[in-house]
Protein backbone atom coordinates (compact mmCIF):
# COMPACT_ATOMS: atom_id res chain seq x y z
CA UNK A 1 0.00 0.00 0.00
CA UNK A 2 1.41 3.62 -1.02
CA UNK A 3 1.57 5.71 1.96
CA UNK A 4 -1.24 8.52 1.33
CA UNK A 5 0.80 11.18 2.90
CA UNK A 6 4.00 12.06 4.63
CA UNK A 7 3.08 12.13 8.36
CA UNK A 8 6.46 14.07 9.36
CA UNK A 9 5.79 16.85 6.65
CA UNK A 10 1.89 16.95 7.48
CA UNK A 11 2.42 17.56 11.19
CA UNK A 12 5.04 19.97 10.62
CA UNK A 13 2.75 21.63 8.22
CA UNK A 14 -0.28 21.82 11.05
CA UNK A 15 2.12 23.58 13.62
CA UNK A 16 3.35 26.51 11.03
CA UNK A 17 -0.45 26.84 9.81
CA UNK A 18 -1.94 26.63 13.23
CA UNK A 19 -4.56 25.08 14.44
CA UNK A 20 -6.99 27.97 15.00
CA UNK A 21 -6.35 29.09 11.24
CA UNK A 22 -8.11 25.54 10.23
CA UNK A 23 -10.93 24.92 12.31
CA UNK A 24 -14.30 26.78 13.38
CA UNK A 25 -14.36 27.65 17.07
CA UNK A 26 -16.36 24.12 18.22
CA UNK A 27 -14.33 22.28 15.81
CA UNK A 28 -11.52 23.87 17.88
CA UNK A 29 -12.66 22.50 21.40
CA UNK A 30 -12.80 19.43 20.11
CA UNK A 31 -9.74 19.36 19.61
CA UNK A 32 -8.18 20.58 22.41
CA UNK A 33 -10.33 18.42 24.46
CA UNK A 34 -8.26 15.14 22.54
CA UNK A 35 -4.84 13.69 23.87
CA UNK A 36 -1.77 15.22 22.04
CA UNK A 37 -0.61 11.19 21.66
CA UNK A 38 -4.39 10.68 20.34
CA UNK A 39 -4.26 13.06 17.85
CA UNK A 40 -0.61 12.43 16.47
CA UNK A 41 -1.81 8.83 16.56
CA UNK A 42 -4.96 9.22 14.35
CA UNK A 43 -2.63 11.56 11.88
CA UNK A 44 -0.33 9.04 11.43
CA UNK A 45 -3.11 6.82 10.26
CA UNK A 46 -4.76 8.97 8.50
CA UNK A 47 -1.35 9.56 6.25
CA UNK A 48 -0.98 5.61 6.45
CA UNK A 49 -3.93 4.04 4.92
CA UNK A 50 -7.64 4.03 4.15
CA UNK A 51 -9.68 4.54 7.19
CA UNK A 52 -13.53 3.80 8.21
CA UNK A 53 -16.44 6.19 8.37
CA UNK A 54 -16.30 4.86 11.66
CA UNK A 55 -12.37 6.40 12.61
CA UNK A 56 -13.56 10.17 11.88
CA UNK A 57 -12.36 12.33 14.31
CA UNK A 58 -11.69 15.96 14.15
CA UNK A 59 -8.63 15.19 12.81
CA UNK A 60 -9.73 14.14 9.62
CA UNK A 61 -10.59 17.54 9.52
CA UNK A 62 -7.72 19.17 10.70
CA UNK A 63 -6.08 17.29 7.65
CA UNK A 64 -8.24 18.11 4.76
CA UNK A 65 -8.80 21.74 5.52
CA UNK A 66 -5.02 22.02 5.99
CA UNK A 67 -4.30 20.34 2.44
CA UNK A 68 -7.10 22.59 0.42
CA UNK A 69 -5.67 25.77 2.57
CA UNK A 70 -2.23 24.54 1.11
CA UNK A 71 -3.79 24.76 -2.44
CA UNK A 72 -4.90 28.23 -2.10
CA UNK A 73 -1.96 29.37 -0.68
CA UNK A 74 0.38 27.46 -3.30
CA UNK A 75 -2.02 29.24 -6.03
CA UNK A 76 -1.48 32.56 -4.46
CA UNK A 77 -4.98 33.32 -3.27
CA UNK A 78 -5.91 36.26 -1.38
CA UNK A 79 -9.14 36.81 0.19
CA UNK A 80 -10.80 37.11 -2.97
CA UNK A 81 -10.77 34.44 -5.37
CA UNK A 82 -13.67 32.43 -7.27
CA UNK A 83 -13.65 28.45 -7.18
CA UNK A 84 -15.87 26.17 -8.89
CA UNK A 85 -16.09 22.60 -7.63
CA UNK A 86 -17.24 19.54 -9.24
CA UNK A 87 -19.31 17.19 -7.94
CA UNK A 88 -18.98 18.16 -4.32
CA UNK A 89 -21.69 15.56 -3.48
CA UNK A 90 -22.79 16.12 -0.27
CA UNK A 91 -19.27 17.00 1.05
CA UNK A 92 -18.74 20.59 2.37
CA UNK A 93 -14.40 20.08 2.73
CA UNK A 94 -14.23 23.31 0.17
CA UNK A 95 -16.21 25.67 0.73
CA UNK A 96 -15.80 24.97 4.80
CA UNK A 97 -12.04 25.98 3.93
CA UNK A 98 -12.95 28.51 2.06
CA UNK A 99 -14.97 29.85 5.18
CA UNK A 100 -11.82 29.60 7.30
CA UNK A 101 -9.39 30.61 4.97
CA UNK A 102 -11.61 33.67 4.13
CA UNK A 103 -11.88 34.70 8.09
CA UNK A 104 -7.96 34.44 8.13
CA UNK A 105 -7.89 36.63 5.11
CA UNK A 106 -10.55 38.95 5.48
CA UNK A 107 -11.77 38.27 2.01
CA UNK A 108 -15.09 36.89 0.38
CA UNK A 109 -13.83 34.41 -1.79
CA UNK A 110 -16.69 33.37 -4.56
CA UNK A 111 -18.09 29.36 -4.24
CA UNK A 112 -20.10 27.56 -6.85
CA UNK A 113 -20.59 23.90 -7.23
CA UNK A 114 -21.67 21.20 -9.95
CA UNK A 115 -24.18 18.98 -8.74
CA UNK A 116 -25.86 16.79 -10.20
CA UNK A 117 -27.67 14.55 -7.69
CA UNK A 118 -30.38 15.38 -6.37
CA UNK A 119 -29.88 13.62 -3.21
CA UNK A 120 -26.49 14.53 -2.41
CA UNK A 121 -27.48 18.48 -3.45
CA UNK A 122 -29.74 18.27 -0.46
CA UNK A 123 -27.36 17.42 1.84
CA UNK A 124 -24.81 19.82 0.78
CA UNK A 125 -27.02 22.39 1.01
CA UNK A 126 -27.87 21.46 4.64
CA UNK A 127 -24.02 20.78 5.33
CA UNK A 128 -23.38 24.48 4.30
CA UNK A 129 -26.35 26.35 5.38
CA UNK A 130 -24.19 27.74 8.58
CA UNK A 131 -21.17 28.97 6.67
CA UNK A 132 -19.94 32.24 6.12
CA UNK A 133 -19.52 32.16 2.78
CA UNK A 134 -22.51 31.39 0.56
CA UNK A 135 -22.05 28.04 -1.42
CA UNK A 136 -23.92 28.07 -4.67
CA UNK A 137 -24.83 24.96 -6.22
CA UNK A 138 -25.68 24.85 -10.56
CA UNK A 139 -27.93 21.31 -10.27
CA UNK A 140 -26.08 20.53 -13.78
CA UNK A 141 -23.78 18.06 -15.40
CA UNK A 142 -20.11 19.77 -14.95
CA UNK A 143 -20.39 19.18 -18.89
CA UNK A 144 -22.30 22.33 -19.00
CA UNK A 145 -19.99 24.34 -16.94
CA UNK A 146 -19.95 27.06 -20.09
CA UNK A 147 -24.04 27.03 -19.75
CA UNK A 148 -23.96 28.63 -16.45
CA UNK A 149 -20.04 29.96 -15.83
CA UNK A 150 -18.25 32.72 -18.39
CA UNK A 151 -15.08 31.84 -19.59
CA UNK A 152 -11.76 33.22 -18.01
CA UNK A 153 -13.87 34.15 -14.81
CA UNK A 154 -12.87 31.60 -12.39
CA UNK A 155 -9.39 31.26 -10.34
CA UNK A 156 -9.79 28.06 -9.53
CA UNK A 157 -11.82 24.45 -10.20
CA UNK A 158 -11.61 21.72 -7.99
CA UNK A 159 -12.33 17.95 -8.29
CA UNK A 160 -12.00 17.49 -4.40
CA UNK A 161 -12.50 13.51 -4.63
CA UNK A 162 -13.97 13.30 -7.53
CA UNK A 163 -12.21 12.24 -10.15
CA UNK A 164 -14.12 8.56 -9.72
CA UNK A 165 -17.38 10.20 -9.45
CA UNK A 166 -16.76 11.62 -12.93
CA UNK A 167 -15.99 8.11 -14.46
CA UNK A 168 -18.75 6.48 -12.98
CA UNK A 169 -21.57 8.60 -13.62
CA UNK A 170 -19.76 8.58 -17.20
CA UNK A 171 -20.21 4.78 -17.32
CA UNK A 172 -23.73 4.84 -15.41
CA UNK A 173 -25.30 7.04 -17.75
CA UNK A 174 -23.91 4.71 -21.12
CA UNK A 175 -25.54 1.80 -18.88
CA UNK A 176 -28.59 3.19 -18.05
CA UNK A 177 -28.30 4.56 -14.52
CA UNK A 178 -29.66 7.58 -13.58
CA UNK A 179 -27.47 9.60 -11.46
CA UNK A 180 -29.13 12.35 -11.39
CA UNK A 181 -32.67 11.50 -10.03
CA UNK A 182 -31.37 8.00 -8.28
CA UNK A 183 -30.49 7.89 -4.69
CA UNK A 184 -26.27 7.83 -5.46
CA UNK A 185 -25.40 5.93 -2.35
CA UNK A 186 -27.54 3.38 -3.63
CA UNK A 187 -26.66 2.55 -7.04
CA UNK A 188 -22.61 3.33 -6.06
CA UNK A 189 -22.53 -0.57 -6.01
CA UNK A 190 -23.86 -1.11 -9.32
CA UNK A 191 -21.41 2.22 -10.24
CA UNK A 192 -18.37 0.49 -8.69
CA UNK A 193 -18.94 -2.91 -10.57
CA UNK A 194 -19.25 -0.98 -13.90
CA UNK A 195 -15.71 0.96 -13.33
CA UNK A 196 -13.98 -2.61 -11.62
CA UNK A 197 -15.53 -4.24 -15.35
CA UNK A 198 -13.89 -1.42 -17.46
CA UNK A 199 -10.73 -1.44 -15.79
CA UNK A 200 -10.12 -5.03 -15.66
CA UNK A 201 -10.91 -5.42 -19.43
CA UNK A 202 -8.65 -2.51 -19.93
CA UNK A 203 -12.12 -0.79 -22.00
CA UNK A 204 -11.59 2.33 -19.45
CA UNK A 205 -10.17 4.82 -21.70
CA UNK A 206 -12.20 3.36 -24.11
CA UNK A 207 -15.21 3.52 -22.56
CA UNK A 208 -14.66 7.02 -20.51
CA UNK A 209 -11.56 8.60 -21.89
CA UNK A 210 -13.61 11.15 -24.41
CA UNK A 211 -16.33 12.31 -22.15
CA UNK A 212 -14.00 13.11 -19.53
CA UNK A 213 -11.66 15.03 -21.36
CA UNK A 214 -14.41 16.83 -22.43
CA UNK A 215 -16.02 17.82 -19.70
CA UNK A 216 -12.31 19.17 -18.02
CA UNK A 217 -11.84 20.89 -21.06
CA UNK A 218 -14.62 22.46 -20.77
CA UNK A 219 -13.63 23.26 -16.94
CA UNK A 220 -10.46 24.99 -18.00
CA UNK A 221 -11.87 26.99 -20.60
CA UNK A 222 -13.56 28.72 -17.88
CA UNK A 223 -10.50 29.47 -15.98
CA UNK A 224 -8.96 33.37 -15.87
CA UNK A 225 -5.09 32.81 -17.39
CA UNK A 226 -2.82 31.53 -14.43
CA UNK A 227 -5.98 29.76 -12.74
CA UNK A 228 -5.71 25.94 -11.90
CA UNK A 229 -7.14 23.06 -11.77
CA UNK A 230 -6.58 21.16 -8.77
CA UNK A 231 -7.72 17.59 -8.78
CA UNK A 232 -7.56 15.39 -5.11
CA UNK A 233 -7.99 11.78 -4.73
CA UNK A 234 -7.82 9.71 -1.07
CA UNK A 235 -8.56 5.64 -0.62
CA UNK A 236 -11.87 5.60 1.93
CA UNK A 237 -11.77 2.00 3.39
CA UNK A 238 -15.71 2.39 2.53
CA UNK A 239 -15.11 2.06 -1.09
CA UNK A 240 -12.57 -1.11 -0.73
CA UNK A 241 -15.59 -2.78 1.03
CA UNK A 242 -17.87 -2.05 -1.68
CA UNK A 243 -15.26 -4.06 -3.84
CA UNK A 244 -13.56 -1.40 -5.57
CA UNK A 245 -10.63 -2.53 -7.09
CA UNK A 246 -7.90 -2.37 -5.04
CA UNK A 247 -5.42 -0.76 -7.74
CA UNK A 248 -7.62 1.11 -9.31
CA UNK A 249 -8.60 3.05 -6.02
CA UNK A 250 -5.20 3.47 -5.52
CA UNK A 251 -4.08 4.70 -8.95
CA UNK A 252 -6.80 6.84 -10.20
CA UNK A 253 -5.26 10.11 -10.84
CA UNK A 254 -2.53 8.14 -12.59
CA UNK A 255 -4.90 6.59 -14.52
CA UNK A 256 -6.54 10.13 -15.74
CA UNK A 257 -2.81 11.96 -15.75
CA UNK A 258 -2.12 10.29 -19.67
CA UNK A 259 -4.98 11.55 -20.56
CA UNK A 260 -5.24 15.28 -19.08
CA UNK A 261 -1.81 15.79 -21.15
CA UNK A 262 -4.21 16.30 -24.09
CA UNK A 263 -6.00 19.56 -22.32
CA UNK A 264 -5.47 22.35 -24.38
CA UNK A 265 -4.28 26.08 -22.87
CA UNK A 266 -1.87 25.37 -20.58
CA UNK A 267 0.46 22.41 -18.65
CA UNK A 268 0.61 20.21 -15.21
CA UNK A 269 2.63 21.89 -12.42
CA UNK A 270 3.56 20.75 -9.17
CA UNK A 271 3.41 22.08 -5.86
CA UNK A 272 5.46 21.21 -3.05
CA UNK A 273 3.95 19.09 -0.36
CA UNK A 274 1.61 17.73 -3.19
CA UNK A 275 2.37 13.67 -3.78
CA UNK A 276 1.38 13.34 -7.67
CA UNK A 277 -0.31 10.35 -6.58
CA UNK A 278 -3.05 11.46 -5.07
CA UNK A 279 -2.77 15.45 -6.85
CA UNK A 280 -2.64 17.04 -10.16
CA UNK A 281 -2.79 20.11 -10.70
CA UNK A 282 -3.09 22.33 -14.21
CA UNK A 283 -2.56 25.91 -14.66
CA UNK A 284 -3.84 27.63 -17.57
CA UNK A 285 -1.72 30.06 -19.55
Amino acid sequence: MKRLDNYEEVRKQISCAGISALLFPDELRQHQEMLAETRDRKLAAICAAPLRDSEWSVVNTVYFRLKWTSVFEAFGAGGDFSLIEVGAGATATVPETMAVYAAKNHGSPSYVTLNMNKYLTQAFLRNTAGLSIKAEVVEDDAMNVKNHIAPGSVDIVAFQHSVNDVLQAILAEKNGLDTARLDWMGILPDMIRLINRAYESRALEQEAKEPFLRLVQNCADVLKPGGILAMSHYMFQYDLDLGYNPELWRDMIPAVRPWLDELTGGREIFYDGFDPQWWYFWKKR
